[in-house]
């Protein structure tokens, strides 16, 4: 398991409220296509938290006290072979109404 997070030390005021998860989000994306690149299975898991929850993550010493957690990552070796889900495309014209 990762945990990614970001430092908010970077940041300067309020009008940066939100480019630690902007930031964070795109260094993740970026993890995750070189996990992929280096056949390592990876699964994006939000952390979707309430305060307590992210007070005891910080408690655990896991996460610095200037770091914002963005989201976690699981990660292992996949079988090699496996099933996966899959969802009927819909066409176009279905889902849009400016085509």
């Amino acid at each position: 398991m990762l945990i990614v997070t970001s430092n908010l030390n970077y940041f300067d005021g309020p009008s940066e409220k939100n480019q630690a998860f902007i930031d964070g989000g795109l260094f993740a994306m970026s993890l995750l296509y070189a996990l992929h690149f280096k056949e390592i299975g990876a699964i994006p898991l939000n952390w979707s938290y309430v305060k307590s929850q992210d007070q005891e993550l910080h408690k655990l010493n896991e996460v610095k006290p200037n770091e914002k957690v963005i989201m976690f990552i699981g990660v292992g070796y996949p079988p090699s072979k496996f099933r996966v889900a899959a969802s009927k495309r819909r066409k176009s014209k279905e889902i849009s109404f400016l085509l």
